[in-house]
């Protein structure tokens, strides 16, 4: 096994598919996935598989991860700067 099922080319098409599907199940064994993962989401890799998610699945995990730190942000929280000039 190379480094190359990781990294198929593109995430659609028959043998793409294939490949994925593949590297995924190495990954729900890894002992390490979950720190995999994270270095993944926490450094922007655009591309692989890394900790069992494609591109693409990253991508919407970083999107609703956003979309729910937007929602937990409170005016409370934010600075008052009306007396600042």
């Amino acid at each position: 096994m190379g480094a190359e099922l990781f990294f198929p080319a593109g995430e659609r098409g028959e043998e793409a598919v294939a490949q994925i599907r593949q590297a995924k199940a190495i990954c729900a064994r890894c002992p390490v996935r979950l720190h995999c993962l994270a270095f993944a989401l926490s450094t922007n890799q655009e591309d692989g598989t890394w900790g069992g998610l494609t591109p693409s699945e990253r991508s919407l995990r970083r999107r609703r991860a956003a979309r729910r730190q937007a929602r937990t942000v409170s005016p409370r929280g934010l600075l008052d700067c009306s007396g600042v000039g």
